[in-house]
């Protein structure tokens, strides 16, 4: 078990080495163009979010660029909030069968677009500066057909905002980090910026129509390469999202996002197996052999795991201020500790028969 121990020590520290690449990162912050940018926002009974978010998006500063609200299905007051604004708008008042709404939605408000960039976000997301949309087109230089943001969710008293915005955190400090050393597996749909003719080339949704799930991350994971992806960083540049307030309403969350995280390919998932299992592993056995009497070598234990956890969470701390602050850095070993349990359970859910999921 020991020797066990070390493999997932030594994975953990790779993985430290991986996530530091996000503190030395810079980015471009120069506009090359313009070029013209399409917001497309789904709204599905979102008149009170639509009546905040839409005059964040109109006084962004960027040259050139549209709003796209699709309407989807609405029998609350979204349609008068969408009037009194000057944004392109689609009305959608049935889905086709076998079709999942959303990404219908979405796929009708890409073909409405006319700017060849499309920067999604959701209804309940608030962009942190006027400046977000112009440093998302910035990232987009140079080539690159992708570019993934960030979208913390909003700070709130409690126990499960702590561990919402966490696993938020640590999902984004991984799928950036995978990106920047050109694996890129996943995006975040309130907040991702891809070329309209990439996803008209490859397909668009067409491939994953059915699920509930994965009009971003799926999306992302089959079209995006090593040199067409990029991130955006910059604290102005994120969208901060409204969080769920029950603990019943963030596990049905977690459901729908574990249903297609199995679809993903097989290195991503090799990836992502590796790290969650090391995670696991590194607490599970270093707490069973540090309390166990027949392992003699207790101040080597010790010290691997002290090496591990003061590089571990000097790199979250580093990130954590290159993300702009999300978490309060005296709480990373309770985060470390809590992200054992977590990741236990996920893969048990993720784990059990997959029943019918509902937005």
């Amino acid at each position: 078990m020991f020797f066990l121990f070390v493999i997932f020590i030594s994975l953990q520290l790779l993985a430290a080495i991986a996530w530091g690449r996000i503190v030395f990162f810079r980015e471009k912050t120069t506009i090359t163009g313009p070029t013209g940018v399409s917001v497309i926002v789904c709204a599905h009974n979102e008149a009170a979010h639509l009546q905040s978010l839409l005059p964040l998006l109109l006084e962004q500063q960027y040259p050139d660029f549209e709003v796209v609200v699709v309407n989807d299905r609405s029998a609350d007051a979204t349609a008068a909030v969408l009037a009194g604004f000057p944004v392109k708008t689609l009305y959608i008042r049935q889905t086709p069968p076998g079709v999942s709404a959303k990404k219908y939605a979405l796929t009708q408000g890409i073909a409405a677009a006319s700017g060849p960039l499309l920067l999604l976000t959701d209804a309940d997301c608030r962009p942190a500066s006027a400046q977000w949309l112009a440093h998302m087109a910035a990232a987009a230089g140079g080539g690159h057909a992708i570019v993934l943001g960030l979208s913390p969710y909003a700070r709130r008293p409690g126990l499960l905002n702590a561990c919402i915005r966490f696993e938020t955190f640590h999902t984004a400090l991984t799928y950036t980090a995978a990106a920047l050393w050109g694996q890129p597996y996943m995006g975040v749909g309130r907040n991702l910026l891809y070329e309209k003719r990439l996803f008209t080339e490859s397909g668009g949704l067409k491939p994953v129509e059915t699920l509930l799930s994965g009009d971003d991350d799926l999306f992302v994971n089959r079209v995006a390469t090593a040199t067409n992806t990029t991130v955006c960083l910059h604290a102005a540049a994120q969208t901060c999202s409204a969080p769920k307030t029950t603990w019943a309403g963030w596990l049905r969350q977690k459901r729908r996002h574990l249903s297609v995280g199995h679809r993903y390919r097989t290195r991503h998932l090799l990836l992502l197996g590796g790290l969650a299992a090391s995670q696991v592993g590194v607490w599970g056995l270093g707490v069973f052999l540090i309390f166990s009497g027949n392992f003699p070598e207790k101040n080597l234990l010790l010290a691997l795991f002290g090496l591990r956890c003061g590089a571990v969470w000097a790199v979250w701390i580093g990130v954590n201020r290159r993300f702009g602050g999300w978490l309060q850095a005296w709480a990373m070993p309770f985060y470390d500790a809590g992200l054992a349990v977590y990741t236990l359970l996920s893969g048990i859910l993720a784990a059990l028969p997959r029943r019918t999921l509902r937005w």
